[in-house]
């Protein structure tokens, strides 16, 4: 594989979740973003709690969100292609929708 900063293809994975953390007396959600190397190393990794309101659904897509500004933020070096691994069925489905996450996206 190409090193890093010859990459031209940038790979984020995503996800959401619900937790009970122990101090907290309430669930609450979730999201975060990983970009992976050209060698498929963890190379940044970032997290949000999102508070116990959300959807854990809505949550994956705020990971999309997210991800996709740091991408756009961020130069890569002549990056041309950016893949986004989402494990949620439902967060995929609210991206094609019209709720504010997925306009925002």
């Amino acid at each position: 594989m190409a090193p890093i900063k010859k990459a031209t293809t940038v790979v984020f994975y995503t996800d959401g979740s619900q937790s009970q953390p122990q101090s907290y007396k309430r669930l609450t959600n979730l999201t975060a973003v990983c970009r992976l190397s050209a060698n498929n190393i963890p190379i940044l990794a970032k997290c949000w709690n999102l508070g116990p309101s959300i959807k854990v659904a809505d949550a994956e897509v705020i990971g999309v969100v997210k991800g996709l500004k740091l991408a756009n933020s961020t130069p890569y070096n002549n990056s041309t292609t950016f893949y986004f691994f989402v494990d949620s069925q439902a967060a995929i489905q609210r991206l094609q929708g019209h709720t504010f996450y997925a306009l925002e996206a």
